[in-house]
């Protein structure tokens, strides 16, 4: 994985336990993909964000750059659809979105729930 900046960096390596596993599940398709995924926010407030990443509870993935896209349509479908089936969330949220925030590049954005509470249907079968 490589960070836009290296504070991102540093962010990620004292982000939520939670988050960084999302992370690294996206690291890890990406590069299935022969794709190194690049990091460009962790914690910062934008306004008209949700404050999501004010709480340290979400990163973005560049996707959209240099007038083109890092990862194919189907790239993005295998991602989205293997992250949400390993996330499930129980709060109606999503776990990752691929989307474009005040018209600016599109990107995927991964976010955490505050609470594991929020996974239990993902952590119970374990130990059933």
């Amino acid at each position: 994985m490589i960070f836009k900046d290296p504070i991102i960096k540093d962010q990620f390596d004292r982000c939520c336990p939670m988050l960084k596993l999302v992370c690294m599940e996206f690291e890890r398709l990406s590069m299935s993909f022969n794709k190194t995924p690049v990091m460009t926010r962790l914690i910062g407030k934008i306004d008209g964000d949700s404050g999501v990443h004010s709480a340290g509870r979400a990163a973005d993935f560049r996707d959209e750059f240099d007038g083109g896209f890092v990862y194919t349509l189907e790239e993005r479908i295998v991602i989205i659809e293997t992250i949400e089936s390993l996330f499930p969330r129980l709060d109606g949220l999503k776990t990752i979105m691929h989307h474009s925030f005040q018209s600016g590049p599109f990107h995927f954005h991964v976010q955490v729930a505050p609470s594991i509470v929020a996974y239990s249907n993902m952590i119970f079968p374990l130990y059933s």
